[in-house]
This record gives C-alpha cells, sequence and structure tokens, in this order.
C-alpha cells in the first residue's frame, strides 16, 4: 500500500527463429509446438528464463533446451546463425531483420513493464527526468499505458 505504480508497457514474448528456420513463416504457432523445438535460451539467472520456465509448466509444455547463454546478443547470434529457437520479447526480433517472432497461442506469454516508488518520496530531479523519458519510450513503441 506504500508503493506507487505506473505500468509502462505490456510485453509479449513469442517464438524467435532466424529467417532459414522452418517455421520463419508462421504468424503463430501453437503452445505444443513447442515441445519438438530445439531451443536456446536464457540462463537460469535472468528473470525472463524464470517466467518462460513457469509458463511452460502451467501449460504442460516441456521444451527442449539444448544450449543457454548468458548475453542477449550471443543468443540472438545463434539464432540468427541456426535453426535453433528462443523465446525472447517480440520487440527484440521486429529490432533485427534477419529474426521473425511468431506469437504463441491461444495464451500470450505476456509480462508488465512497471516503475514503481514508494508514495510520498522526495523525487530528484534526474528521477524526475528518467520517469519522463521512460514514459515517451514506452508510448513511442507503441505499446504505452
Amino acid at each position: 500500500p506504500d508503493i506507487d505504480s505506473y505500468p509502462l508497457l505490456v510485453e509479449t514474448l513469442a517464438l524467435v527463429v532466424g529467417s532459414q528456420h522452418p517455421l520463419a513463416g508462421e504468424a503463430a504457432i501453437g503452445l505444443q509446438a513447442l515441445n519438438s523445438e530445439s531451443l536456446i535460451l536464457l540462463s537460469k539467472a535472468f528473470a525472463t528464463r524464470e517466467q518462460i520456465d513457469r509458463y511452460c509448466n502451467q501449460h504442460g509444455i516441456r521444451p527442449r533446451v539444448v544450449m543457454e547463454a548468458n548475453v542477449i546478443g550471443a543468443l540472438i547470434e545463434v539464432v540468427r546463425r541456426t535453426t535453433l529457437s528462443t523465446l525472447l520479447p517480440a520487440a527484440i526480433a521486429r529490432a533485427h531483420p534477419e529474426l521473425v517472432a511468431i506469437e504463441l497461442g491461444p495464451q500470450r506469454l505476456q509480462r508488465t513493464a512497471v516503475l514503481m516508488q514508494r508514495k510520498g518520496v522526495y523525487q530528484s530531479s534526474a528521477a524526475r527526468a528518467f520517469i519522463e523519458v521512460a514514459k515517451e519510450v514506452a508510448v513511442a513503441l507503441g505499446e504505452g499505458s
């Protein structure tokens, strides 16, 4: 109750594949299709991986994780150059023309980015500037609240 929050954006995670991947022409796939994919995922040190694991467990999916990475750039390069796939925010794929984001369904894998601050605390000018920039970026992405 002593925290103010401001939702910035809702981010959808998707199956991300390279343009040479057999599924690259698909717009969406069912969750069960993940069972037959060879995946490279972020290591368990990342909150994104924890969310992916929880989502898969909730939906009875047992992905075949053949590789893990600690750097998103390395993960993207492996996906771009091989037929391995990954689960990442769809916006990352949109930022790389050689990657394709495939929607997962019927229930999407989503998360909300939120700015949080204790109620009634002093905001420095740097904090106010950061909040304004964060809100502007969220709106520019077309996903702002």
